[in-house]
C-alpha cells in the first residue's frame, strides 16, 4: 500500500469530518420531523445521482454517488402540498422545531464528542513552564549548574508563572545573590545565582536562552528511512518519555536536551505498546547551513558553496548564529 503524504492525509480527513457533521445535522431534521408528524419521504446519504435506494418504514433510504453531504426530503417542502403529513399543515411551533433541529443536533454531537475525547484523553493542560534551552559558558547559570532542559520554577521562594514574572524577578535581584529553584527530572533542585546587572550583549542576566512552552506528550508520527531515529529503532506511534533517564514533559524540554547532546550519543526512552524501550540516538553536531555565497567574497575564495554546513571554526563548535558571529569576530584578521 503506497504511503500517503501527511499533508494530503490531513486534507482528506475533511471528507469524513464533513460527513459526520452533515449526517448529524440531517438526523436532527429526521427525528424532529417524525416526532411532530411530518412525513419523511427520503433520507439521502451523499449528493445525487442516486447509486442505490431501498424502502424501510415508509422512508426511501438512498446512497448517492457524491460523498460530500446528505439531505432529508420531507412532504410539503415545496410549499404546494397540503395533504396530511405535509409540513405545510403543521403549526409554526412544529415547523420551527423541525427547522432548528439540524443545528441543535450538531451542538449535541459536539458535546458528545467532547465528552468522549475528555474521557479517553483527559482534559488538555494549560500549564506552561520556562525551559532552559542553552547555557552560555562562564555565565552565572553555568556556575549555578543549570542545564538545558531544566525548568525555572521559583525565585526567592516565589513561583514563576510566565516569562514576565521571571524578568521582573531577575531585574529586582540584579547584582544580588538569589535562590532559584529549577525542575530537573521531575525533582526540584535548589541553586544560588547572582543575576548580572550589565550582562554581555545577547546573554541576559543569567546567561541562558529560554523558551516558554505548554506541557505536552511527544508522539512520533513518522520515521524517515536512514535517519538517526531510524538507526535508533524508533517506530511510528512511539512516545518519547525520557532523555538520558530524565522524564520528559514537553516538546521544548526534549528539544533543548537533544540540542545540548548534539555530536554524540544520547539515551532516549520510548514507550511502545505499554512497555518502555531504551534506545541510543546518535546525534550529529550542530551546523550552520549557508544559503548564499557572495561572489568575490572570502567565503567564495575559500570555495564555500550554498548548501554547505559549517560545524566549527578553528576547532570551536558552532551551535547557532551567535556562535558563528563570535567565532568570525575572534578570527578577524587571521
Amino acid at each position: 500500500m503506497p504511503d500517503i503524504p501527511d499533508g494530503l492525509f490531513l486534507g482528506l480527513l475533511i471528507i469524513p469530518m464533513l460527513a459526520i457533521i452533515i449526517l448529524a445535522h440531517e438526523f436532527g431534521h429526521f427525528f424532529a420531523a417524525r416526532s411532530v408528524g411530518i412525513k419523511v419521504e427520503e433520507f439521502g446519504i451523499g449528493i445525487p445521482p442516486r447509486a442505490k435506494g431501498w424502502r424501510w418504514k415508509n422512508v426511501l433510504w438512498s446512497l448517492n454517488w457524491i460523498p460530500l453531504g446528505g439531505f432529508v426530503r420531507v412532504k410539503g417542502e415545496d410549499g404546494q402540498d397540503f395533504d396530511p403529513g405535509s409540513m405545510n399543515t403543521k403549526g409554526p411551533f412544529a415547523r420551527g422545531f423541525f427547522l432548528i433541529a439540524g443545528s441543535s443536533a450538531n451542538l449535541l454531537a459536539a458535546v458528545i464528542i467532547s465528552i468522549i475525547l475528555v474521557a479517553s484523553q483527559g482534559v488538555p493542560t494549560d500549564t506552561t513552564r520556562i525551559y532552559i534551552n542553552q547555557v552560555e559558558p562562564d555565565s552565572p547559570a553555568a556556575e549555578a549548574g543549570w542545564q538545558p532542559g531544566d525548568a525555572i520554577f521559583a525565585v526567592d521562594g516565589e513561583n514563576i508563572d510566565g516569562r514576565a514574572d521571571l524578568t521582573a524577578a531577575l531585574d529586582a535581584s540584579a547584582g544580588t545573590e538569589t535562590q532559584m529553584v529549577v525542575l530537573r527530572g521531575g525533582e526540584q533542585v535548589e541553586t544560588s545565582i547572582t543575576p548580572r546587572a550589565n550582562p554581555p550583549a545577547g546573554q541576559g542576566a543569567t546567561g541562558v536562552l529560554i523558551v516558554e512552552a505548554y506541557l505536552s506528550d511527544i508522539s512520533i508520527g513518522s520515521v524517515e528511512p536512514g535517519s538517526a531515529a531510524d538507526a535508533a529503532g524508533w517506530l511510528s506511534g512511539d512516545d518519547i518519555v525520557a532523555v538520558n533517564g530524565e522524564p520528559i514533559e514537553s516538546v521544548a524540554q526534549a528539544s533543548s536536551m537533544l540540542d545540548a547532546a548534539a555530536g554524540g550519543p544520547v539515551a532516549v526512552t520510548v514507550e511502545r505498546d505499554g512497555e518502555q524501550v531504551v534506545t541510543t540516538l546518535e546525534l550529529r553536531g550542530a551546523a550552520i547551513e549557508l544559503t548564499e555565497v557572495a561572489q568575490d567574497s572570502p567565503a567564495s575564495d575559500a570555495l564555500l558553496y550554498a548548501g554547505d554546513r559549517i560545524r566549527s571554526i578553528d576547532g570551536t563548535p558552532l551551535t547557532d548564529a551567535d556562535s558563528l558571529l563570535t567565532s568570525l569576530m575572534a578570527a578577524a584578521g587571521a
